[in-house]
């Protein structure tokens, strides 16, 4: 939910431009309302598990208040042992009650593991390679170039071939969304194609050292933002 607040703040001109929409809205009360229903399931668990508790408690007392009140009766137990007897279990009973209760913190703790173990777990991006001079320049060479992304029909770029000497001026022009950006972050290594090769001086870009190669070059994305780092 904080997510999505924040989302709205840094998109609030396209909220605003957008005029009466509700999406803002809609989606925030979507992202509540299943806070709040995991939130009753994750209780109701901890409720079920206190009343079977207090059950199992009530049902032992009187079960050991019965069979030692008999055998008091019959003389088969005197008064003190019965008294031992019901204050060693009570303090057994007792005992278990707090393993219980402690059981909510350890259920947090499992769910706090789970959320690190996903992050954790992501790959990460190779920083091994070849750290080659460009003193001379760099020479780019798409051959066949082909990216796509599963939730859209059409290729964003596709059979892309082109070769850009040192020194060289390119203008890259084209509609918005026809993979005028996309170029650009394939040739800077921030995206891998879904075909086709890049060499970088004759060298497979997967075979770089992808922040050193990124250090050689100047860019700069619409997504990109400025930071306070003071």
């Amino acid at each position: 939910m904080a997510h999505w607040i924040q989302e709205i703040a840094r998109s609030v001109i396209s909220f605003k431009l957008s005029g009466g929409t509700s999406l803002g809205l809609k989606k925030n009360d979507d992202l509540v309302n299943g806070y709040l229903l995991a939130r009753e399931n994750h209780f109701k668990v901890l409720m079920l598990q206190f009343i079977q508790m207090i059950s199992f408690k009530v049902i032992v007392t009187a079960s050991l208040l019965l069979i030692g009140g008999a055998l008091v009766l019959n003389q088969e137990m005197n008064i003190g042992q019965f008294v031992a007897a019901e204050i060693i279990i009570l303090l057994v009973i007792a005992s278990v009650e707090k393993l219980i209760l402690g059981l909510e913190s350890f259920y947090d703790t499992l769910t706090s593991l789970e959320k690190l173990g996903q992050i954790v777990d992501r790959e990460l991006e190779s920083q091994d390679g070849d750290r080659p001079q460009f003193s001379k320049g760099i020479t780019i060479e798409l051959d066949k170039i082909t990216y796509e992304v599963g939730n859209r029909d059409r290729h964003i770029l596709r059979d892309i071939s082109l070769k850009i000497k040192p020194k060289s001026n390119v203008l890259v022009k084209g509609e918005s969304g026809a993979g005028k950006s996309t170029l650009l972050r394939l040739i800077s290594g921030v995206i891998e194609p879904t075909g086709g090769h890049l060499y970088i001086n004759d060298m497979s870009i997967n075979s770089l050292h992808l922040n050193f190669y990124r250090s050689q070059l100047g860019y700069h994305f619409q997504t990109k933002r400025l930071l306070k780092v003071q």
